[in-house]
This record gives C-alpha cells, sequence and structure tokens, in this order.
C-alpha cells in the first residue's frame, strides 16, 4: 500500500478482501481493517494467509478493496486489486502411461503417484479392463480395489499377475484406471496400458538346411519346442516331398527340444 501527495499527517485507510473465484477459508484467510499511516510513512504491507490444500482446481483469485480514508487523506485511482493463486497440485495419476512385461514374469508393478501437498490422508480406486489381453487367461484383473494414501506418502505400488501360457500369441494388452478419489482430486494421466510381451516361439526346425549321405539310412531332424509347456508328448506331421504326401509319427520332448526320425 503506498501514500503519495502530502506525508506530514496522519492518515489511515481501510481495507478488506472479496472472493472472487478462490474463497475464503479454502483458499485464503479473509483479512480487514485499517492501515494507518504515521507522518512521512509512505508505505504499508496487507498480509493475506494463503491455504496450501490438496485439490486440483487451477488458478484462482480473490480481491482487495480501499475504502473510508481518514485523516484528510482521500483516495487514489487504484482501489482494487486482484489476486491470483496458482495452484501446485496435479492430483493422483498413474507415474507412466505405459507399461510393459513378459508374460512369464509373474506380475507386473504399477505406481501411482500422488501429486497434491500430502498433509492428509487420501484414496482412489483402481480397476482393470481387458483390451486384447483377457481377465483370467493372459492376467488377473480387479475391479474399484481401493488404494489408500497415508499423509506424506507419496507413492503407491499395485501389483497385477500376470499368468504365464504356453501358446504362441501376439503381444496382449490392457487397461489400468483410476477413478472416484476420496480428499484429493485426479491428475491429468488417469489411464494406462500395460502390454504382456509373449514368450512362446512355437516349433520350429532347429536349422535352416540339413545335409545327409544317401546310404544313411535316416535323416535326424532336430524341431525345438519353445512353448512353457513340455510335460506332454504331441503328434506331428512333416512335409517329405513337395508333392505334398507326409509321413506322421509321435516326436517326444527331450531336454526342451523334440528329437524327430523315419
Amino acid at each position: 500500500m503506498q501514500r503519495t501527495g502530502d506525508t506530514n499527517t496522519v492518515v489511515g485507510v481501510h481495507y478488506n478482501t472479496v472472493d472472487g473465484t478462490a474463497t475464503n477459508g479454502f483458499k485464503y484467510c479473509a483479512v480487514a481493517g485499517t492501515l494507518t499511516f504515521g507522518a512521512g510513512e509512505t508505505n504499508k504491507t496487507i498480509i493475506v494467509p494463503i491455504l496450501d490444500e490438496g485439490f486440483v482446481e487451477g488458478t484462482e483469485s480473490f480481491r482487495v478493496l480501499l475504502s473510508n480514508p481518514t485523516g484528510g487523506a482521500v483516495l487514489g485511482p487504484r482501489l482494487i486489486v486482484s489476486v491470483s493463486i496458482t495452484d501446485n497440485d496435479v492430483g493422483i495419476q498413474f507415474q507412466f502411461a505405459a507399461y510393459s512385461v513378459t508374460e512369464d514374469a509373474g506380475e507386473v508393478m504399477i505406481c501411482v503417484a500422488r501429486g497434491d501437498d500430502g498433509n492428509l490422508p487420501v484414496a482412489v480406486n483402481f480397476a482393470t479392463t481387458d483390451v486384447s489381453a483377457t481377465n483370467g487367461l493372459d492376467y488377473t484383473g480387479t475391479t474399484n480395489t481401493p488404494l489408500s494414501f497415508a499423509p506424506q506418502e507419496r507413492l503407491k505400488w499395485v501389483t497385477v499377475p500376470i499368468l504365464n501360457n504356453s501358446l504362441k500369441q501376439p503381444n496382449r494388452n490392457f487397461r489400468v484406471t483410476l477413478a472416484n478419489p476420496a480428499g484429493a482430486t485426479l491428475g491429468a494421466q488417469t489411464l494406462a496400458y500395460v502390454t504382456i510381451v509373449d514368450n512362446d516361439q512355437g516349433f520350429q526346425i532347429e536349422r535352416a538346411s540339413y545335409t545327409v549321405a544317401e546310404d544313411a539310412g535316416a535323416a535326424l531332424i532336430r524341431v525345438l519346442r519353445g512353448t512353457d509347456d513340455t510335460n506332454s508328448a504331441l503328434p506331428w506331421s512333416m512335409p517329405l516331398r513337395t508333392d505334398g504326401n507326409k509321413r506322421s509319427g509321435l516326436c517326444r520332448h527331450h531336454e526342451h527340444a523334440l528329437l524327430c526320425a523315419w
């Protein structure tokens, strides 16, 4: 607050705050009173307490007004000032937008970050949704699981079990979401995707070519079995000639491979 003109006398002026988009008691504490300027005194300061809370609300503002000058003083042209409070909260959100895990990893850990001031306990619901991955087949899903943050707790890790199978498949994914915050608001990153990377290679011949003498009697072709389920025998058939005729037999597992002969 500044006083100009004749500064040889004692004068005063009343001040008070008025809500704008910022609310008294929630974003700031309202103040009111009289500033008294002594002889020769030209500057005074009005102190308005600002309240730090954990909600994501953007910039909000209030006003400070001057009125009722005393001691022969008059008001200048600038009687109202606007004070903007910039928000420092980003809410509760996923730390990353995408996660990747191999299907034999057993689980994926997803980080939920609390971006407010952290002074009070808050909670939020966590859920999974199928996309190309299937709950119960590729992973174990959950619906509206509550995550509770204690005061000053900033990060929460959620474990989603990943199910390993013996099928050769493309990579699959599912979606995780946050909803229904309590004591806080959601941030921008409330949705993330988890990609399950397939680890099954399927059946394949070990080498691109083999050489055998015509009097060897047999050619031994090693067929690799790149699945997780290697405990059972599987029927097979392999082309022998370009005319499409086949000879069928049985390949049995031996040290993560199938040994075949005819």
